[in-house]
């Protein structure tokens, strides 16, 4: 069913939007976290700093769609534009736009800022409703890609042939250099991220009514509670780890 959907959105039987600028698409063919919002993070910051004008789509999950299509911006709220969205803004200052209909979100955010160069669609590989000119697969080299099977049996969303000619961004774990994977098809282009923590972010300010129990940061060898809400959990819990803490870990829903 899904390599029909995609050729009938090929051939024509089926409508797609193309935008009048260049828009790249970053995504995944599994389901549950790969590392797509750090790159992006990473990609914006990249190109705004070579005077590339970026703005950003998504479809705002987790937001209320009801608001939706809407800008993003740094006094937006998660429940309403969704938590991803809130994050790469304030991370980078992008003009982003969220709805679950790329193209009302598109419009939206090229009514707002007219000269921009390019639009980067956080997920959406599978929405075939939105033409694109560059896709970017994200696959978690830690997972891979399971017993290969479709949902419900395995957790990829299309075949390993959607891989075929793409850009695959493998992440991998840090100081990992890693050969082809040999489930990977041979004429599939094959990029390296990795993810190295940085120092630890206090999310509150001073100023805060919250009461701060514990001013101080927790040293290495500490043991620490780890609160989660992506979609693969335990590479947070890894990368505590790999800093020297002793993890209890509380994964809640993505």
């Amino acid at each position: 069913i899904t390599l029909l959907r995609r050729q009938a959105y090929k051939v024509g039987l089926l409508s797609s939007y193309r935008a009048p600028i260049p828009v790249m698409v970053i995504g995944n063919i599994s389901v549950g976290g790969s590392g797509k919002t750090p790159l992006i993070i990473a990609l914006v910051n990249h190109l705004q700093k070579r005077g590339i004008k970026v703005g950003v789509i998504s479809r705002g999950y987790g937001g209320d769609t009801s608001q939706m299509p809407a800008l993003v911006s740094t006094t937006s709220l998660p429940n309403v534009v969704g938590d991803e969205p809130c994050l790469i803004v304030h991370m980078t200052g992008v003009a982003m736009a969220v709805c679950p209909n790329r193209q009302q979100a598109i419009t939206t955010l090229l009514d707002a800022e007219p000269d921009l160069h390019l639009i980067i669609a956080d997920d959406g590989l599978q929405h075939y409703a939105l033409k694109r000119d560059i896709e970017w697969i994200v696959v978690d080299a830690a997972r891979g890609f399971g017993n290969e099977q479709l949902l419900p049996t395995g957790f990829l969303r299309e075949p390993m042939s959607r891989l075929k000619g793409a850009h695959v961004i493998y992440h991998e774990k840090p100081n990992t250099y890693s050969t082809r994977s040999s489930n990977q098809p041979q004429n599939s282009e094959r990029l390296t991220m990795r993810l190295q923590a940085d120092e630890l972010q206090r999310l509150w300010s001073p100023q805060s009514p919250i009461k701060q129990i514990d001013n101080v940061v927790p040293a290495s060898n500490s043991k620490v509670h780890a609160v989660s809400g992506i979609g693969y959990p335990q590479r947070f819990f890894n990368t505590l780890e790999s800093l020297g803490f002793e993890v209890i870990g509380h994964p809640y829903p993505d």
